[in-house]
């Protein structure tokens, strides 16, 4: 049997080799060396690497043949939607963001991913309530998967929860990636990390901090309280499985070109969390 890793750790080999880029969600590569010639060593390009592909197959890996349909708000650059249109082979596979400019690297997602059959882009603010109503009328219901990996603003993840998971099968799965964990990060980075956004009120909260408290009043953390009795729903019902981010370590091998090896320590901050919708506790 081979090991249910081996697709996310090959696809991320694959995709440096073939475009010389890598995703932060997946694991490190091997590949990704640049040899600084003043120290004689090589250099790990350590971009802060999330490992959430050790979650997705231990969640979805008895699942990829009998997924049908998944959505995932936040394209970026287009190649997340490759790789879950191999990894679920007999889905169809949407995307929405809310541009297709060309990002660094000259990458467009709608040109890389324009022969490819079985995916579906969508240009959309996908937190305007107006536009999900426009989405989904486009793009239908049922999905067996939904996988948030769009701006990681706690206010774009609150809404994405309260406004998407109505579009996912009896047994569907929500996915929020990339959650700054309150125990991890000093409230002072809600500042930083609201400037290009300026979304927050008075009130100022990390995505799993909410999920947490349970708040009777949804609307004091931006979110319409029309959407108060999804959310207390989900928080309460739901079976809530937060993967908590884990340093990890790798082994390098001849790191100075003359068959010295070197463990080195990393770092990740963020997590990821899975929202069970036909599961209850």
């Amino acid at each position: 049997m081979s090991n249910p890793l081996s697709f996310f750790t090959d696809f991320q080999s694959q995709l440096y080799d073939k475009y010389g880029y890598t995703m932060d969600k997946l694991n490190p590569t091997m590949n990704y060396w640049v040899y600084d010639r003043l120290s004689q060593r090589r250099t790990y390009r350590e971009i802060g690497y999330h490992n959430y592909h050790i979650h997705y197959a231990n969640r979805f890996n008895e699942l990829r043949h009998k997924v049908k349909k998944v959505l995932e708000i936040g394209v970026f650059r287009g190649h997340s939607m490759l790789m879950w249109q191999d990894y679920f082979p007999n889905a169809e596979i949407y995307g929405v963001d809310i541009e297709y400019n060309k990002h660094h690297l000259g990458v467009n997602a709608k040109e890389l991913c324009k022969d490819q059959p079985r995916i579906h882009l969508y240009e959309y603010d996908a937190c305007n309530p107006l536009n999900v109503r426009l989405l989904m009328d486009e793009i239908g219901s049922d999905f067996d998967i939904i996988i948030d990996d769009g701006s990681h603003h706690p206010t774009h993840q609150l809404f994405s929860l309260t406004h998407y998971t109505d579009y996912l099968k009896d047994d569907g799965v929500f996915v929020v990636e990339d959650v700054f964990m309150k125990d991890l990060f000093e409230k002072e980075f809600l500042d930083y990390f609201n400037q290009p956004f300026n979304l927050y009120n008075d009130k100022k909260y990390f995505f799993d901090e909410v999920i947490k408290d349970k708040p009777k009043d949804i609307s004091r953390y931006g979110i319409g309280s029309y959407t108060q009795e999804k959310f207390s729903d989900i928080v309460n019902n739901w079976n809530i499985d937060i993967r908590e981010p884990k340093p990890y370590v790798m082994n390098f091998k001849d790191i100075d070109l003359k068959g010295n090896n070197e463990q080195k320590h990393f770092n990740n901050r963020q997590a990821i969390i899975f929202f069970d919708k036909n599961i209850k506790k």
